[in-house]
């Protein structure tokens, strides 16, 4: 599934350490909605969660991925695992990670799980049990840029998408190897499609989606199949400045959902709002949801999935818990504004 920062708004995340990878804990803001509650703990139902520090930003799960039959899969980081969550049954599963992965991502497609491992300098492919199923190997050193997500195409095919909007493709280790290459050394291949793939749920098409900005407060999201030809074009607009705008999934019933971030300019500095935007196939805004953030973090895509059905879901952090939120859309716009506390790391910039 998937974070473009886009619209010609450049987001700069300067990270002292200056790597790719950065933690991320999401706070929530309110307890409505929730489907489940994980206490912090090495148990099945439980997730590990390092709090912050003055000199530190925290770590807990990295990432939440639903697949088709309603099922939710938690990255569990510092217990190196997946916690699988059944609602029908009630169940949590314990799904192990190969030993030593720094797993900050996390992506589902035809009963297999993608795991980004920025330790290693590998994505994991994984079956439901753990078992290595193939490995898409990726050099750190040639990238350049911070990780937005992880995204599988429906032919499985493992994109990385970076903040700066480059699209890498990763071969599996194998082919690699057999043209001449070594797992250490994997060079980027920017994808040929001309834009980010999209996770479409229950369908073979694949579908990518490129930004166009149109204004300081619009623009619009081009769906386009990988040969180029357009599928549909979504406007999103807002009242102040739009941020950001990433088309995270199409569900079974051929909905589109982005993730928009507004910008609000109000003293004594600029406050942000993030909500799901739902489309209709035709491209009709039919309802937005709130995320529930109590702190106007910027916040990857990878803490938000949708599931067949078009039910949105957050994965959010708070003291001692991490909880998943049923995110709920509303007839138009909202407008919920969470004042900004953002770590000094982080900032934004405009053209």
């Amino acid at each position: 599934m998937v974070q473009q920062r886009i619209f010609g708004l450049a987001l700069l995340v300067a990270l002292a350490s200056g790597l790719c990878f950065s933690p991320v804990v999401p706070t929530q803001a309110d307890t409505a909605d929730i489907v489940i509650q994980l206490a912090q703990g090495e148990l099945p139902d439980q997730v590990g969660i390092r709090p912050s520090r003055p000199d530190f930003l925290g770590e807990g799960p990295q990432a939440l991925a639903v697949s088709p039959a309603g099922e939710f899969f938690i990255l569990d980081t510092l217990n190196n695992r997946i916690i699988r969550y059944q609602p029908a049954a009630d169940q949590y599963t314990l799904i192990p990670l190969p030993e030593g992965t720094g797993a900050f991502d996390l992506a589902f497609q035809a009963d297999h799980l993608y795991v980004l491992d920025g330790v290693q300098g590998v994505v994991w492919q994984l079956d439901l049990s753990g078992g290595v199923v193939n490995t898409y190997p990726f050099d750190t050193r040639q990238v350049g840029a911070l990780s937005s997500h992880l995204a599988v195409t429906t032919d499985g095919q493992v994109h990385w998408l970076l903040l700066n909007r480059q699209d890498i493709v990763l071969p599996p280790a194998d082919e690699t190897v057999a043209a001449g290459g070594t797992t250490a050394s994997v060079a980027p291949v920017v994808s040929a499609a001309g834009g980010a793939p999209v996770t479409v749920i229950n369908n073979s098409r694949q579908l990518y989606v490129k930004p166009v900005r149109s204004g300081p407060n619009r623009g619009n999201l081009l769906v386009h199949q990988a040969d180029g030809q357009p599928v549909i074009s979504l406007a999103v607009a807002v009242e102040q400045i739009l941020g950001s705008a990433t088309l995270i999934a199409v569900d079974a019933a051929g909905n589109y959902y982005a993730l928009v971030e507004q910008l609000l300019q109000e003293a004594p500095g600029f406050q942000v709002e993030t909500t799901v935007w739902q489309f209709s196939p035709t491209g009709v805004h039919l309802g937005t949801a709130r995320v529930p953030l109590e702190l106007g973090e910027l916040l990857p895509h990878r803490f938000v999935a949708v599931d067949s059905w078009g039910g949105a879901y957050f994965l959010g952090v708070q003291a001692g818990a991490a909880t998943i939120h049923r995110l709920e859309f509303t007839p138009g716009a909202v407008s919920q504004r969470v004042p900004v506390q953002a770590p000094v790391m982080t900032r934004f910039t405009f053209p």
